[in-house]
């Protein structure tokens, strides 16, 4: 998924969009987002770059509680529980997924961890991107950005794998 236009310099759409849409949906995940303390404790703990507009997420709009399942069934992490696929996931993972996964961070899992979301936080080609784990030697990107992956996870959430 590609993120819309409206997105390209506005690093803050995809964590409003996000927000109005679990509003709309009665979702009942109140987001308060993370100190600039917390999402730079992240970064360093695994020596990444966070994309400006999941940054920008994590300092608005994350869940302020640890598990919050959505209407689409998808459970967004709170900052505590964001973690690397090393720290989080003992199988191996396809060929998408570079560096052992060490700077590819998951923040969001479907239907408790029946698949789950990580987003690479290296630079470098790939970025950005957002990727599905479906299972053990199973990835594959779905979003270009995080503001991609919300622009399709709004529109249906089941599509996004």
């Amino acid at each position: 998924m590609i993120a819309p236009p409206e997105a390209i310099d506005d690093p803050d759409w995809a964590w409003r969009t996000l927000v109005a849409w679990w509003e709309r949906t009665g979702s009942d995940i109140p987001s308060v987002g993370a100190s600039d303390d917390v999402v730079d404790a992240l970064a360093r703990r695994y020596d990444i770059v966070l994309p400006a507009d999941f940054r920008a997420y994590l300092r608005h709009a994350c869940p302020a509680r640890e598990e919050e399942m959505d209407w689409g069934n998808g459970t967004w992490w709170h900052p505590h529980r964001i973690r690397n696929l090393p720290d989080e996931y003992e199988y191996p993972v396809g060929s998408v997924i570079t560096n052992g996964g060490r700077r590819w961070l998951f923040f969001a899992d479907h239907l408790i961890w029946s698949y789950a979301w990580a987003i690479c936080c290296e630079p470098g080609p790939d970025w950005g991107k957002v990727a599905v784990i479906l299972g053990e030697n199973d990835d594959f990107v779905v979003a270009g950005s995080f503001s991609g992956f919300v622009a399709g996870y709004v529109a249906d959430p089941r599509g996004m794998v």
